[in-house]
């Protein structure tokens, strides 16, 4: 197998960690030289934007507390709380918002996050909250 497709392997084997919620592949994959926990994974996203949109919350608290930018956008404009939002997962927005998410930030379609949240009340009441105390 040419190192090109090892990496490759290694790159899918990371994403599905995350998606199906496997820390232990999470937590051996980032220990690798050359892997950081901002790096870009898919369409400009990031480990936390994968782990926001597979509805992950213990995911997104191991990568917050290793160094995950929790402001990081992806190629359309998404951070990982726009997200978490979008897949309706309070707990996954709360620890976002807990670990400095911007709770004042605009949609790629330039919708304020607390529109976003509209069909989620309880998410809403949780970002105008964030909002007073960002």
């Amino acid at each position: 197998m040419s190192s090109h497709h090892y990496r490759f392997a290694e790159h899918e084997n990371f994403c599905s960690a995350i998606k199906s919620g496997f820390l232990p592949t999470i937590i051996e994959h980032l220990k690798k030289p050359g892997s950081e926990v901002n790096m870009t994974v898919d369409a400009g996203r990031n480990a936390l934007h994968l782990a926001a949109e597979a509805k992950r919350e213990n995911i997104i608290r191991y990568l917050l507390q290793n160094g995950a930018n929790p402001v990081a956008e992806d190629d359309t404009g998404a951070t990982p709380l726009l997200i978490a939002i979008w897949s309706g997962d309070k707990d996954c927005v709360k620890t976002l918002l807990d670990f400095g998410a911007d709770p004042t930030a605009r949609s790629p379609d330039d919708e304020s996050y607390v529109d976003c949240a509209e069909e989620f009340p309880e998410i809403q009441a949780m970002i105008k909250k964030a909002i007073k105390e960002y």
